[in-house]
């Protein structure tokens, strides 16, 4: 039995990938027969065998490994700028990668770090770290939170049967894209489609209008967004930036196609899917819909995010760091 600490911004039942991809670890850690802690400054305490406290005394503590997602946020940071002092090593997770004094003393001082994307390699390679560098997966687990049930999803928020689906998950951020993203859909001369946009948070200045052809909502439960993606004939990811894009992983476990902006993790799992660089070309993407639905192989999506990315398997790359 191992004793591992996870650190993140927040914790569940707060809604968010990041918050959604610890939880995950933190849990299979747990089933596996291990000790775990989260440290973070958000959350509602212990849950489903989890000890979860925002104590940074914590860190004190003797750990197999500290797991850190990301930077620039209070818990992490507070793990970065003290990595100097804290005896356990520590698994810098690559998130965004960046120089803030408190990633950088982060960089220097762990032990390990984890790199998901083409973006975190450039990173540790352009500061000379490419000698503590781990590939560790990015992944989500195969469950109910993940994988959905055809027709639940239309039927409870009334998405007619005669249109193709189009969808985008998230929150109302600015650099989601959304907006952007139903602008096209509205302007393009296509009436057999219809944009669903989720978010958990009601940011007015990045969540579009409703339209004929654009239905936004607010939706917290994991699982009616897994239902969603069993109804959806296509995932759009138009963000500007991401940490990997998670969603991506769970559109190919739901045995559906995604189109991506050239990014993240999409760049990494560009051959299961269609990237693009430009507005033009995703416009034109949906223009020829039916083709570009048609030219993505969702099986050979579905092998490969089964066989790649659940959350045993980012279990296991973090594992192997302790053995």
């Amino acid at each position: 039995m191992y004793k591992i600490c996870f650190v993140v911004h927040r914790y569940a039942p707060y809604q968010g990938g990041s918050e959604l991809f610890i939880q995950a670890l933190a849990e299979e850690c747990v089933k596996q027969g291990h000790s775990v802690t989260v440290y973070t400054n958000q959350h509602k305490g212990n849950l489903n065998g989890v000890n979860v406290t925002s104590d940074h005394n914590i860190l004190l503590e003797q750990f197999n490994i500290i797991v850190v997602h990301g930077g620039n946020c209070i818990s992490q940071d507070t793990v970065h700028m003290n990595s100097h002092i804290i005896k356990s090593p520590i698994l810098y997770m690559l998130i965004l990668p960046s120089t803030s004094v408190s990633c950088m003393t982060g960089l220097k001082n762990c032990e390990y770090i984890g790199c998901s994307t083409e973006a975190d390699w450039e990173h540790v390679r352009k500061f000379d770290m490419l000698f503590k560098a781990h590939y560790i997966r990015h992944s989500v687990p195969n469950n109910k939170l993940t994988i959905g049930i055809p027709n639940i999803f239309r039927n409870k928020y009334n998405i007619p049967y005669n249109k193709k689906m189009l969808l985008s998950c998230g929150g109302y951020w600015q650099h989601k894209g959304m907006i952007e993203l139903a602008n096209i859909v509205n302007i393009i001369d296509r009436q057999d489609i219809i944009l669903v946009l989720t978010g958990y948070n009601d940011d007015q200045l990045s969540r579009p209008q409703d339209s004929d052809k654009v239905k936004t909502f607010l939706i917290e439960d994991k699982e009616d967004i897994a239902h969603a993606m069993a109804d959806m004939d296509l995932y759009i990811m138009n963000s500007t930036e991401e940490g990997y894009g998670l969603v991506l992983i769970e559109t190919m476990l739901n045995k559906k196609p995604w189109i991506s902006r050239n990014i993240a993790g999409a760049i990494k799992m560009k051959d299961y899917g269609l990237l693009y660089e430009t507005q033009e070309e995703l416009q034109n993407y949906l223009i020829n819909l039916d083709n570009t639905i048609n030219s993505i192989d969702i099986e050979k999506g579905y092998t490969y995010a089964m066989n790649n990315h659940l959350t045993q398997h980012t279990v296991a790359d973090i594992l192997k760091l302790i053995t």
